[in-house]
């Protein structure tokens, strides 16, 4: 929960994980993984949608800047 409040949830192991060379959210249930040239469906899921549009607004916004 902690890394959903305040990181990427979810996809911070799987960022952490070398092997893994693309994530795609599709829905906050439905995250597929690329690796070694592989397409698989992750096991891992959000809590929400709500928490998926969190993550996107965390990884696009510039640091420090608040809206």
């Amino acid at each position: 929960m902690l890394d959903e409040a305040v990181g990427l949830g979810p996809l911070e192991d799987l960022l952490a994980d070398e092997t893994v060379t693309e994530i795609m959210v599709n829905k906050y249930d439905d995250i597929y993984i690329e690796r070694a040239g592989r397409l698989t469906k992750s096991e891992v899921t959000f809590s929400s949608d709500d928490a998926v549009m969190s993550a996107i607004e965390r990884i696009v916004s510039p640091l420090g800047r608040r809206i």
